[in-house]
C-alpha cells in the first residue's frame, strides 16, 4: 500500500469508491465539481492509499484562514474490504503531519469552513468510534449536530395546507413562485439583509449570469420575502437546494413550508427522483421539512482533536 496526492483525473474513481463503499451517494459527493471544492484552491493536503493502482481510500484536510491555528479534516473513507487493515490510521497520520507542518494546533472533521465537503461524521456509527480511539472527541463549542434530510418525490404529494397557504399569502399580495434572472437583485438584499454570508455562499456565483439557478420565492411589490435555494436537479434525479430563508418580518405565516414545497414540486417537473436538504438538530425548522415529507437520513457530530 503506497500513500500519494490524488490526480485530479482520478476525482471520477474517487465518488465511485465512495458509492461502493457505502452503499449511497453522499450528496456533494454528486457534484460535478467536486475535485475543484475539495481539493483546489486551498491551503491543504489531499491524498489517497493505493493498492496496485487501485484507490483504497482517500483523505483531504485543509488549514483554516482566520488565524485561529486550526485545520479541518474535510474527509476520510476507505473502500469496505480494506477496512480494519490500517488504511485509514495512514491516511489520518498523514494529514496530521500536514496540518502539525502548517502550526495547527488543533484538527476539526465538522462544517466549519465555507463547503459542502465536511459534515462530521454519522452519530452512533462505526466511523464515530475509529476516530474517537484516535484521540478525537464531540466538539461541544459547536452548539448542535448537522443533519441531512432526505424526500422521496416518485410519489410525493404537497401537504394539505399547501394551497391554503398559497390562496391566503395570494390575498394579502404575496406570490409564489420560480425566480428569474431578475430575482437575483431581490435575493442579494435578503440574504445580505438578514443572512449573513448567505449571499457570499450561495448566491454571489451566480449573481452576473443571465441563467441562475433558480428559487422558490414568495414576493410582494419588489421585496423577495422568503426563498427556498438555489435549487438545483444532479444526474437527472437527484434534487439539491442551498438553503431556506424567510424575512423576519414575514415569518409564521407558513412561507417557510410554501417555498419548500415549491421547490419540491420544481425538483419533481425537472425529473427529481429524490431531494436533499442540510440543517441541525438546533433548528426549528425540521419539523417544518418533516410537514413537507422529508426524513431524516443521517445526524453527524462534529468532533476534533489537539495536535
Amino acid at each position: 500500500m503506497k500513500i500519494r496526492k490524488l490526480k485530479e483525473s482520478e476525482a471520477d474513481r474517487l465518488s465511485e469508491l465512495y458509492r461502493c463503499s457505502f452503499g449511497k451517494l453522499y450528496p456533494p459527493f454528486r457534484n460535478p465539481k467536486f475535485f475543484e471544492h475539495i481539493c483546489v484552491g486551498r491551503d491543504g493536503n489531499y491524498v489517497c492509499a493505493n493498492d496496485n493502482d487501485e484507490i483504497i481510500g482517500f483523505a483531504s484536510v485543509a488549514i483554516k484562514s482566520d488565524n485561529s491555528k486550526e485545520a479541518v479534516l474535510r474527509t476520510l473513507f476507505v473502500s469496505q474490504e480494506y477496512r480494519k487493515q490500517g488504511v485509514g490510521s495512514k491516511l489520518l497520520e498523514c494529514v496530521e503531519k500536514f496540518a502539525k507542518e502548517r502550526d495547527a494546533k488543533k484538527i476539526i472533521l465538522g462544517p466549519l469552513i465555507d463547503d459542502y465537503f465536511t459534515l462530521g461524521v454519522p452519530a452512533c456509527s462505526a466511523e464515530y468510534e475509529f476516530f474517537v480511539h484516535r484521540g478525537f472527541s464531540e466538539d461541544i463549542h459547536f452548539g448542535y449536530r448537522p443533519v441531512w434530510m432526505s424526500i422521496d418525490l416518485n410519489n410525493w404529494q404537497p401537504p394539505k395546507q399547501f394551497e391554503a397557504i398559497r390562496e391566503r399569502l395570494k390575498s394579502e399580495n404575496i406570490l409564489l413562485r420560480i425566480s428569474t434572472a431578475d430575482d437575483q437583485r431581490r435575493l442579494a438584499e435578503l440574504t445580505k439583509k438578514h443572512f449573513r454570508g448567505w449571499y457570499e455562499k450561495f448566491f454571489a456565483f451566480g449573481s452576473e449570469s443571465t441563467n441562475p439557478a433558480p428559487c422558490s420565492i414568495v414576493i410582494q411589490a419588489d421585496t423577495v420575502a422568503g426563498f427556498a435555494g438555489p435549487l438545483w436537479v444532479r444526474e437527472k434525479q437527484f434534487g439539491e437546494l442551498g438553503a431556506v430563508g424567510v424575512s423576519p418580518d414575514f415569518r409564521r405565516r407558513g412561507i417557510g413550508l410554501a417555498v419548500v414545497t415549491q421547490a419540491c414540486k420544481w425538483w419533481q417537473t425537472n425529473g427529481a427522483k429524490q431531494g436533499d436538504l442540510w440543517t441541525g438538530t438546533n433548528n426549528p425548522a425540521v419539523k417544518l421539512y418533516e410537514q413537507v415529507g422529508f426524513y431524516i437520513v443521517e445526524t453527524y457530530v462534529v468532533i476534533s482533536k489537539s495536535l
